[in-house]
C-alpha cells in the first residue's frame, strides 16, 4: 500500500440463520485494535 497502513479484519456477529450483524463495539477499541495488529 502507499500509505503504509495495515488493513485490519473485525469479526461481525452472526443470527442463528447466519446472517451477519453488526461489528460490536469492543472490537473497535484502541486495545483490541493494537492486539490484533501485532
Amino acid at each position: 500500500m502507499l500509505t503504509g497502513a495495515k488493513p485490519v479484519y473485525m469479526v461481525p456477529s452472526r443470527n442463528r440463520y447466519g446472517i451477519i450483524g453488526p461489528i460490536y463495539p469492543q472490537e473497535m477499541q484502541p486495545e483490541t485494535l493494537q492486539k490484533e495488529n501485532q
